[in-house]
């Protein structure tokens, strides 16, 4: 018995270990996304911001006010999208311990349902019986022997 119990706990085990570097692998590839994506929203902010320096020198150097206003207006404009993250809800697999009285609760239903299905066929039984043995006047009351088994056969599925 306490082999068994060190077996289940080494299972449990085995699986939070296993859980663990899933989520861990999980947790880095999502760190890299993450990384990378910040690297190019970086590259592309500099790259946008010496653009802009270039426009901007362009525009100072031919003393052109107006030009250089709307850019101002147009830098104060931009929008740049931040990096999100949302929840997924995924199922995971875990283990839930049985206990000794769960396990005999479910074994002592499965007896009671076992007992009355037996019961419900032994009844079915004997009412094909008293049909085919009191009514036997022809083919019609065969059908309606079968009809009558096959109607207790769908209440007991």
């Amino acid at each position: 018995m306490k082999d068994q119990c060190i077996a289940a706990i080494n299972q449990i085990n085995g699986w939070r270990d296993q859980t663990i570097q899933q989520i861990n692998q999980h947790v880095d590839v999502q760190i890299r996304i993450l990384e990378t994506d910040f690297e190019q929203l970086q590259h592309n902010l500099h790259e946008k911001c010496e653009e802009n320096l270039d426009t901007t020198r362009a525009y100072c150097s031919a003393q052109n006010i107006e030009l250089f206003n709307e850019l101002e207006n147009a830098c104060r404009l931009l929008e740049f999208h931040m990096i999100q993250l949302e929840t997924v809800t995924s199922t995971m697999n875990t283990y839930r311990v049985v206990t000794i009285k769960e396990q005999i609760e479910r074994k002592q239903k499965e007896k009671s349902d076992a007992s009355e299905l037996k019961t419900n066929k032994s009844e079915e039984i004997s009412i094909v019986e008293n049909i085919n043995t009191t009514l036997d006047n022809g083919r019609e009351n065969k059908d309606l022997s079968v009809q009558l088994v096959s109607s207790i056969s769908d209440k007991t599925e």
